[in-house]
């Protein structure tokens, strides 16, 4: 199915007949990823989760400022979700970066924020005595 299409069905949850939906996520940090996939007004809560066990432990963790009752917190959130089982997630496959030693002042960033690589591409630049010294 063409994206755009699918995004349409998916976000008008018009996706009830299909048996597998498919969708990969590098989260950025442990709430975001629980604020991506388990609050119910989310578009990728995928299985359509109305947890409010994971919406109230999840308002306590994003306003909490202490670091480990927070990390409790999203423990207590994922072990919730998993007992809940509603999707079954599969393995993905590892993702490596390379990049020429004269590439500067970048340090293996994907995106920043909600898949945003310009920022990143915009603070690269190439040391070019460099790349020439290597023989390139």
């Amino acid at each position: 199915m063409e994206y755009a299409t699918y995004l349409s069905a998916y976000a008008n949850n018009q996706t009830a007949d299909y048996q597998a939906i498919f969708y990969t996520h590098t989260g950025t940090t442990p709430t975001a990823v629980v604020d991506s996939f388990m609050l119910p007004d989310k578009l990728n809560n995928r299985a359509r989760l109305n947890s409010p066990i994971i919406v109230e432990k999840y308002e306590a963790a994003i306003s909490t400022t202490d670091e480990a009752e927070q990390a409790r917190l999203i423990r207590e959130i994922s072990i919730e979700y998993l007992r809940q089982v509603p999707v079954i997630p599969l393995p993905v496959a590892n993702n490596y970066i390379y990049y020429w030693p004269w590439l500067k002042n970048y340090y293996g960033e994907v995106q920043v924020g909600c898949y945003k690589c310009a920022p990143v591409h915009a603070r690269i630049w190439i040391d070019r005595d460099l790349k020439k010294k290597m023989g390139y």
